[in-house]
């Protein structure tokens, strides 16, 4: 569902700033059990951290500790790495997962951030039934900052031909609206609106989408 950042904002929740907030890496130990000397805590609702996923007993361990309870770990790519993801293309991603050698490890894809990622309707056709999650966002055009983002289908992303890549080669996860919006900023989704009143436009815009892409 759409939600707001949380005090601090989003540049404060996503922020990766030597000296402060999370250590990041690839190799074991980083995340929050080995910030940076001068840290100071880091948000809640921080970003997933490089917690050494290559040859490291860390990511099986997961892997391992969900498969009791029949769960699944989902790796999120975002567009840039700097901001907390391990790779910020789905063919790395996956070269990873394949090294942890579990089946309840996959990605969670997001719209936001891979709907203009070279051929990526071509990597959907071979990877979609290994993505167990979507998150929906639209891009402002144009894009002020990385939580300016406004409800699907309000933005220029095709998401429809996404919708359409997904569904019709396997992918058999679950949707959800994830739109970064800060009620402060021009032109929030938030501006003039409910909670009520922007969950029933989630709603509204995917069924659209989803009838678009001929679903």
């Amino acid at each position: 569902m759409p939600w707001t950042p949380p005090p601090g904002g989003v540049d404060a929740e996503q922020r990766w700033t030597p000296g402060s907030g999370v250590a990041y890496g690839t190799r074991r130990a980083t995340g929050r059990v080995n910030n940076w000397r001068t840290s100071c805590a880091p948000p809640l609702t921080s970003p997933p951290t490089k917690f050494g996923l290559r040859r490291s007993t860390s990511a099986q361990s997961i892997a391992d500790r969900a498969a009791t309870h029949s769960m699944t770990v989902s790796v999120e790519v975002l567009r840039d790495e700097m901001n907390g993801s391990l790779y910020s293309d789905l063919a790395r991603t996956f070269e990873l997962i394949d090294d942890v050698g579990a089946d309840n490890v996959g990605v969670l894809f997001d719209i936001w951030h891979m709907w203009d990622a070279p051929d990526v309707l071509m990597e959907l056709e071979t990877v979609a039934h290994r993505i167990f999650a979507v998150q929906l966002a639209d891009w402002r055009d144009p894009t002020r900052w990385n939580g300016d983002r406004v409800l699907p289908g309000d933005g220029i992303a095709d998401i429809p031909a996404l919708l359409g890549a997904l569904e019709r080669n396997g992918f058999t996860g679950v949707y959800d609206v994830e739109v970064f919006s800060d009620a402060s900023r021009p032109g929030s989704i938030w501006e003039g609106a409910t909670a009520a009143g922007v969950l029933d436009a989630s709603w509204s815009a995917f069924d659209r989408l989803w009838s678009h892409a001929g679903l």
